[in-house]
């Protein structure tokens, strides 16, 4: 999946890691098994981005509060009509769950103004209260799939029988998601959810609440901040150009998302044949590690959305093989992802 480990022969070179002070970035979040990563890496650098704005120091302490909802940031990875005004949130109606990326999410989002906040929409409401990693992806995982099935068989009954069979269905099944799944949408939202012409405008209704929209409790980018991608449109590079991007911007002490295939055995040539295997992390040091013999590796920082659990138990605290990873880009245009405080 492009995250290799550096052999424990290879020690970090001194005065070799960028930044020279670490980044301090928000509490890693987990996306679990839905496929949502380029809305975590987002919220990641939006709440780095407030953290340093609101001058926080210590940004793994902010409050849930104060932190965008990757679940509602969703909705903007998407690319709307030219007719549609893309500052409109009402525009961006329905999460959506089948891929994007974070500039696109995070130009959709800034622009609109206001995202909800996590205590507000949470992504982690079905298993908040499980401690095993384990066991919470497995109950959230047959949660999300209660919802697909209960949607979809909603449709079918509708389709078969008629509105009113369905709407018997969709009042007996949104009582059971409500209280069975720790949903907090209340009930009667619920029940409305079911009438939504997709299935990304239900689990909207189903997991943002009405009260989201309300502009109390949304939160938007402090300061004054641009927004970067590399290489730009239709533009290519190739690892020395991309790594040294990569220190560039990480010794401003801003964090970078880069976005690559995780295929794996890889077979694609370039991304747009690795369809379903795209995948999102942040980048937040590099290092040179080198043995004793003399030979020397780049190395990489990395705060992958999938979570604690992961970054413990296979990675070496998140460093990875640099060259190993960035290969998986194909180098192609949009590979990094940024803020940038504007002079």
């Amino acid at each position: 999946m492009g995250f290799k480990i550096v052999d424990s022969e290879y020690s970090m070179e001194k005065d070799s890691e960028v930044p020279k002070n670490p980044i301090s970035m928000p509490a890693l979040r987990s996306q679990d098994t839905v496929g949502i990563c380029y809305a975590f890496t987002a919220a990641a650098l939006f709440d780095q981005a407030n953290c340093v704005a609101r001058k926080i120091a210590n940004c793994a302490e902010m409050p849930e509060k104060d932190r965008v909802s990757p679940l509602d940031l969703s909705r903007f990875g998407k690319t709307l009509p030219e007719d549609q005004d893309r500052t409109d949130r009402f525009n961006y109606e329905g999460l959506n769950i089948s891929g994007s990326n974070a500039a696109l999410t995070l130009q959709n989002a800034i622009g609109s103004g206001g995202i909800a906040r996590e205590t507000c929409a949470p992504f982690d409401q079905f298993t908040s209260s499980v401690s095993d990693l384990k066991e919470a992806q497995k109950i959230e995982s047959e949660i999300w799939n209660k919802f697909t099935k209960a949607y979809n068989e909603y449709v079918k009954i509708k389709k078969k029988s008629g509105q009113r069979a369905a709407d018997l269905f969709a009042a007996e099944k949104s009582k059971e998601l409500v209280e069975n799944c720790g949903i907090k949408t209340p009930q009667e939202e619920m029940l409305k959810a079911f009438s939504e012409d997709t299935y990304e405008r239900f689990l909207d209704k189903a997991l943002v609440p009405d009260k989201c929209w309300d502009f109390k409790e949304q939160l938007s980018l402090k300061g004054d901040w641009k927004l970067n991608i590399f290489p730009s449109v239709g533009k290519k590079s190739n690892y020395k150009e991309t790594s040294e991007k990569i220190k560039d911007i990480l010794s401003t002490g801003q964090p970078v998302v880069f976005d690559f295939c995780a295929q794996e055995p890889l077979t694609a040539k370039k991304i747009e044949q690795c369809k379903g295997y795209g995948h999102s992390v942040v980048v937040t040091a590099f290092s040179k590690a080198c043995n004793s013999k003399g030979k020397c590796v780049d190395r990489v920082r990395v705060q992958n959305p999938w979570g604690a659990g992961w970054q413990k138990n296979y990675t070496d605290d998140g460093w990875v093989d640099a060259k190993v990873l960035l290969d998986r880009s194909f180098y192609e245009n949009q590979t990094l992802t940024w803020l940038s405080e504007k002079k």
